[in-house]
């Protein structure tokens, strides 16, 4: 996605424009709407990465970068056909529409190395959970700091918006989804054993 700096100052142009100018053309509206559909659906998508599981959402990163990914390419559409000549806008700002159009244009799904290595512990981590091998301590607190679950009410928080995630997910699974429902399960136990032995 393009930064959130570049996106505000076109956004607050665009608005400051548009109090002078009430009524828009046939072509402006549309445009105006898909972009707000855009743009609530990426609110929508980073509000639920922030308020779901963690290990949930690190389990799920290639399919969160694609619909990123997705919503940067719907909103490079939009830019290429949104009418700038029917604004009074600045150079600056004109430019500013071409180059976060070009930006996203070039989009490509993305996942951080640091997060795809910790993915891969985690999914270690639930190998051995799941085989009944307790996983050693160090490795599993270095795990749980590297999630953000450094403390008690932390680790909580991610057991209980886990449950939730598998209640909702519950009722329409696949064969694959079960068994990644049930190393969900086991991953809840281990933050439950390791908060029992800190």
């Amino acid at each position: 996605m393009p930064s959130n700096s570049k996106v505000a100052i076109l956004f607050k142009e665009l608005l400051r424009d548009s109090v002078s100018n009430v009524f828009f053309t046939p072509s402006t509206l549309p445009c105006f709407e898909e972009m707000y559909i855009v743009l609530q659906r990426t609110k929508a998508l980073i509000e639920d990465c922030s308020n779901g599981s963690k290990m949930l959402m690190l389990m799920q990163i290639s399919h969160l970068a694609n619909s990123f990914h997705e919503l940067t390419l719907e909103l490079s559409t939009v830019l290429d056909i949104f009418p700038v000549e029917e604004f009074d806008l600045s150079q600056d700002v004109e430019e500013l529409v071409v180059l976060l159009q070009k930006q996203c244009s070039k989009s490509k799904p993305w996942v951080d190395l640091i997060d795809d290595s910790l993915m891969r512990d985690v999914l270690a981590l639930l190998d051995l959970v799941k085989e009944d091998i307790v996983p050693d301590h160090l490795k599993l607190k270095q795990i749980f700091e590297d999630l953000g679950l450094i403390v008690d009410s932390s680790c909580r928080e991610e057991i209980s918006s886990l449950q939730q995630e598998i209640q909702n997910q519950i009722a329409d699974k696949s064969n694959s989804e079960i068994v990644s429902l049930s190393k969900e399960g086991f991953y809840a136990e281990a933050i439950s054993s390791a908060i029992s032995s800190a």
